[in-house]
Order: C-alpha cells, then structure tokens, then sequence
C-alpha cells in the first residue's frame, strides 16, 4: 500500500511568490489607475474605429440608394477619430434633384455622423450653412443653429430643426423657422411633420405661419421582395400617403384637412381630400395683391364657395367645407381651379 507519511511534502514557491507580490505592488495605487485607464482607453479606440468602419458602409449604401432614385450625390468622407466620437465627417455634401423635381440642388460644407456602438442609433448633426439652388429663387443660402437626425435601429427617423434663417438673397431677407420635427416609422409607415413660427418675408401676405402639421401613414413602404431603388418600388406599387390630419394656422387663414396623396414616376405630386376652411376669401385677396392668382379666379371662388359659408355651432368665425385637390401644378378647392 502507499504510505503518505513517505510521500515528499510541496513546498510554496518563493520566487513565484515574490513576482506576483512585485505585480501587485506594481498594479496597486497610482501606476494601477493608470494601467486601468490604459485599457479602458484601447477599448475605446478600438470601439471608435469599429463605429466608424460600419458608418463608412451604412453611409454608402444610403447615398447608394438616393443615386439608384435618379438623385446625382456627392461627397468626401474625413474620419472624427481624432475627436473620439466614432463618427464621420462629411465634407462637401452635393446633393441634384432629378429634371422632372425641378432640378434643384443642395450643398452642404460639414455634415458630422456619429453612433451609439450599444444601441446601434445613428446621429447625424445637420447644424451649420447650406446653398439652395433652384430654377425658381436662384442661388439661396441659410443656416440652421441646432439640427438633428437620429436613425435607430428599429428603423425609426426623427428629425429636429431649430432656427432656419435665410441669409440671402435679399429676396428672401427675414424668412425664418422657428421649429422643425419630423417622424417616421419604415417597420408601419406612420409619419409626422410639424412646422412653428414660419416668417415670411412677404408684403402682402400674412407675416407669420403660426403652425402647420400633418400625420398619416405611407402605405405599401418597404416590401420585403423589392426589386426597384426604395422610392421608385413605393411609387411603382402605388404607394399611397394616407393624411389622417393636416392643420394650418396662418391668420386669418386657417384649416383642417385629411385626404391621400400619391406621386408619380416623374415625381409629380397628386392629393385629394376634404377640409374646412377658415378666411379662405381674406387669403384670396392677399394672394391677389400678391399677383399669385388673378381678379377672375377671386371672383369665381367667391360666388361659387361663397354660399357655403357659415358659423358652425359653438364656433366664433365663419368657414366652410369643401374637396379639394391637386393635380398637374393646379390646385382645385370644390369646383374653383387655381392653376
């Protein structure tokens, strides 16, 4: 049998002991903080250049897909790791509507992108001077002082602006908004834009759009099989927007709506629906000083719209409802066409 008694007893390592004795004085106080902070730092960095690799390619694929929509993109692409934040610098943003839009073009000097490497939502700073041209105003440029937009990863959109202000051209001296948010949902198609204290920097019309909101859902967004760029497959399998609710308070004009809108493979866009109108004729005379519409089309508003107005109950200022419309540039509010 084995006697244990015989067996050689283990005796402790005293040099191992004395090393891991040094480390741990080494790695205590101070010079422990500082390797702590080593660490934590080379996560970091390496965290950061993850975020910045999958941005590149989230970035690409979106411009990719604006392109595929008929829309001309450039830009330059300047790593923020330097700043730490894991993002991007977009430089030089160019941004050419298709010829049946209009044409127009956006220009951006700096767009900042930045992620949140734990919830996947992506941050981008819109904040900053943009020009504006179009075939219509000519060259413009305004700024924005606060601007957000935020992408998560359950495919919602939130956009927040805060003072748009025009800096040329001296047409437009004055235009401001006060408030811009926008929301969307790609997963149910559900959407929402409200506007605040729009300026205008018209004479003849009303100075200031108090409020202008609308709600609803995109029907037929996103299917799962599609072939087409985003927007043409929505469009192509008659993608409607659906308004639930539209409100706009420019006094003395005011009204309430709700119909559909749709467009078409050119872009052109087509909506019909109902809506109550309130000081729609004060309006009427504005535009016409404004020769935005003519003395015919006041006159013919005004004796065919004109005996539907009255104060409904529990209200203090008359209105009246009617359908509306538009289609091919012109706007139809009953049987009156304003082209």
């Amino acid at each position: 049998m084995l006697d244990v008694d015989k067996l050689p007893r283990l005796q402790s390592n005293g040099f191992s002991n004395k090393r891991n004795h040094k480390l741990s004085v080494r790695l205590s106080g101070v010079r422990g903080i500082y390797a702590a902070f080593l660490v934590v730092f080379l996560l970091y960095l390496i965290l950061c250049l993850y975020c910045e690799r999958r941005l590149k390619a989230q970035v690409y694929a979106v411009f990719k897909e604006i392109g595929a929509n008929g829309f001309g993109v450039s830009y330059r692409q300047k790593s923020s790791l330097a700043d730490f934040t894991g993002g991007l610098f977009l430089d030089d943003v160019v941004l050419t509507a298709p010829a049946q839009m209009g044409g127009w073009r956006l220009e951006a000097g700096r767009i900042t992108v930045g992620a949140n490497p734990f919830s996947r939502t992506v941050r981008i700073g819109l904040s900053g001077t943009y020009a504006l041209q179009t075939a219509a105003v000519g060259d413009a440029r305004f700024t924005i002082e606060k601007g957000k937009l935020s992408i998560g990863k359950n495919q919602t959109v939130e956009l927040r602006l805060k003072n748009i202000r025009a800096a040329s051209p001296q047409a437009w001296a004055g235009f401001s908004v006060g408030d811009v948010s926008a929301d969307f949902s790609a997963t149910n198609g559900d959407f929402s834009l409200t506007v605040e204290k729009m300026l205008l920097p018209s004479k003849e019309l009303p100075p200031t759009v108090d409020y202008w909101t609308v709600s609803g859902k995109a029907t037929d967004f996103a299917a799962a099989d599609r072939q087409a760029p985003l927007l043409t497959d929505w469009i192509n399998n008659s993608g409607l927007l659906e308004i639930a609710s539209c409100e706009i308070i420019w006094k003395p004009f005011m009204a309430r709506l709700s119909g559909t809108a749709s467009f078409d493979s050119e872009y052109r866009l087509t909506a019909a629906g109902t809506g109550k109108f309130y000081g729609f004729f004060d309006l009427l005379d504005r535009l016409e000083k404004a020769k935005a519409v003519s003395p015919s089309q006041v006159s013919m508003a005004k004796i065919v719209l004109g005996e539907r107005v009255k104060t409904t109950a529990g209200e203090t200022i008359p209105s009246f409802s009617a359908s509306f419309g538009y289609q091919k540039s012109t706007l139809y509010i009953g049987k009156v066409a304003f082209p």
